[in-house]
């Protein structure tokens, strides 16, 4: 955990190296970055490719270095970009007595507002569906995951291999279920 809140609050800050303080080690650091990353659609500028990291003779990770895309130059007016996004998107939600009927509200919005593209600006991201309204199966997931975390709905992003490909999905419960 301490690794995982060390890693998020890095790049929170657009941390270009990130010390890492606790020890972690090589064979575990990628998974607690995507861990971090699956868990945070908000951290948008992050890429899960492109990381890099040094170590000592511990085999612990001593810095990491994330993979941050374009956006990272401006955080600040991407953020608040992504916030205009997300306030457009949840303008009608509210008034909706159930959490499935708020699921439902989500997917339907993104459905609707997004457009499927392979070649997709920062495809991978919450980002490319809220803000650039095209995306792949990645952009679509977290950009749901978003939605369901502001509206207090838990919601996980789900990696998958399906009909021979990579693909990602969603987890969300409603009235103690898991869908």
């Amino acid at each position: 955990q301490q690794g995982y809140d060390l890693l998020r609050a890095g790049i929170l800050e657009g941390k270009n190296k990130i010390q890492m303080t606790v020890p972690v080690s090589v064979n575990d650091i990628f998974n607690l970055y995507k861990a971090v990353l699956y868990d945070s659609p908000e951290l948008f500028w992050c890429e899960v490719n492109g990381a890099r990291y040094s170590y000592n003779n511990k085999g612990h990770v001593t810095y990491l270095m994330p993979g941050y895309n374009d956006l990272a130059k401006d955080i600040p007016g991407n953020t608040e970009k992504l916030e205009a996004a997300l306030s457009e998107a949840l303008a009608d939600i509210w008034s909706l007595p159930t959490d499935a009927e708020k699921a439902k509200y989500a997917h339907d919005y993104l459905t609707h507002h997004v457009n499927y593209d392979l070649n997709a600006s920062y495809n991978q991201t919450a980002y490319s569906s809220l803000v650039n309204h095209a995306s792949v199966c990645a952009g679509y997931a977290h950009g749901f995951q978003y939605l369901m975390q502001q509206v207090g709905i838990p919601c996980a992003y789900v990696l998958g291999y399906a009909m021979g490909g990579y693909h990602a999905w969603n987890v969300v419960k409603l009235d103690g279920e898991h869908y």
